[in-house]
């Protein structure tokens, strides 16, 4: 048998056909860590979801919800966000 390298959580999304709240929020966050190297980019949720939440999108376009109070997130979150500085065109 083979076992899975990660567990993802996904994404609960929520869509408000009014245009008055989210488009997405996460209800349940990974609780283990995601190789860096897995991930493109993230956002976060927005202020309006009941939980603060990272979306890691990974290089295959899932969305996985992290708890951006964790060191695992921080380093990745760190690591796109200089990755795109250094990408940035004057």
């Amino acid at each position: 048998q083979v076992k899975p390298r990660f567990i993802f959580l996904l994404l609960t999304a929520v869509w408000f056909s009014d245009g008055t709240g989210p488009i997405e929020c996460c209800f349940q966050v990974c609780k283990n860590p995601v190789d860096i190297r897995e991930i493109a980019s993230f956002h976060m949720t927005d202020p309006l979801c009941p939980t603060s939440a990272a979306v890691l999108i990974t290089k295959t376009a899932k969305h996985l919800c992290a708890d951006p109070e964790e060191q695992w997130v921080k380093t990745i979150i760190n690591f796109l966000e200089k990755k795109r500085v250094e990408n940035q065109e004057c």
